[in-house]
């Protein structure tokens, strides 16, 4: 029965791919981190960029809606006719 023995050269280079394996993990748990937080940046950047939108669209919508109201003489007024003496 023979058994094998690991020389040192053989547990220097375990231990070194097991550092290795250990960083890269770190550094893609560093860049997924990274990633969510500037998706999370987008994200609240486009929300307000859309409220934004929707308050302007409303804002024009109320001054259409106004400006509809006003009778056509070009945004005055209409003048009160005089009543007649009858």
């Amino acid at each position: 029965m023979s058994t094998k023995v690991n020389s040192a050269e053989q547990v220097a280079l375990r231990a070194n791919k097991a550092a290795l394996a250990a960083q890269r993990r770190v550094d893609a748990e560093s860049a997924l981190k990274a990633l969510r937080a500037e998706q999370d940046a987008v994200r609240e950047r486009t929300d307000r960029l859309r409220a934004l939108r929707l308050a302007k669209e409303a804002d024009d919508a109320a001054a259409a809606a106004a400006k509809a109201a006003l009778p056509a003489t070009g945004g005055k007024p209409a003048k009160k006719k005089a009543r007649s003496a009858q």
